[in-house]
């Protein structure tokens, strides 16, 4: 593996991290987990041209964004149904716990079902994830509460991914760290986020609170 594409997505990941502690608002950590879900996506595509046959990329790239047009529609509808977004974060006691139920549920049913066609692909089918994410990373800005949790479906689908063609030995062990780092970025990225997002919601909630006294 090229040790300067190693080097670049460490010094990337550092630098956004940093980024989003000084910048310390949602559009830090926007650009931060879009710029490490293309170092993602670009350090899977280059150990690809390397190793394996180059045309079925193609094709995957055009089911990713296939997969992403089925979602969006159903994204809207829950959207609309559950009429939140992520600025809020909410919690079970507002919304009945059947929506994120069948939210969970029904995503994680409409994934699985496409990663049947496309696991046997093997390696690629990271390559189909993680053009998902790359694509829904850019969609985050939209507030959408039901894309922050496709994305924590997609990250949790990843790993599981990544873990298994490890444990197969499709995966090389020199690409490891390639593969990898970029991907815990990305979940320090989100789940550092989160933690903005909620601790944001309860200060506006304390504010309601002291303003209702």
């Amino acid at each position: 593996m090229d040790y300067q594409t190693l080097l670049l997505v460490l010094i990337s990941g550092i630098i956004g991290y940093v980024f989003t502690k000084i910048s310390k608002s949602m559009t830090g950590y926007y650009l931060v987990i879009v710029l490490m879900c293309t170092l993602n996506t670009y350090v899977l595509l280059e150990i690809a041209l390397k190793t394996l046959n180059t045309d079925s990329i193609v094709p995957v790239i055009g089911f990713s964004i296939a997969t992403m047009v089925v979602f969006e529609i159903s994204r809207a509808y829950f959207d609309n149904s559950l009429s939140i977004d992520a600025s809020s974060f909410r919690g079970l006691e507002e919304f009945g716990i059947e929506y994120y139920i069948a939210i969970i549920l029904f995503y994680s049913a409409l994934l699985f079902v496409f990663l049947l066609y496309i696991i046997p692909l093997g390696y690629m089918s990271m390559i189909y994830v993680a053009f998902i994410m790359l694509i829904t990373s850019f969609a985050l800005i939209g507030s959408s509460i039901v894309r922050y949790w496709a994305f924590e479906l997609y990250i949790a689908t990843y790993l599981v991914l990544t873990v298994s063609l490890i444990l197969l030995n499709i995966v090389k062990i020199e690409y490891y760290p390639a593969i990898l780092l970029p991907y815990l970025f990305i979940l320090i990225y989100y789940l550092d986020m989160r933690a903005f997002i909620k601790k944001r919601a309860l200060g506006r909630i304390s504010l309601k609170k002291t303003l209702l006294r």
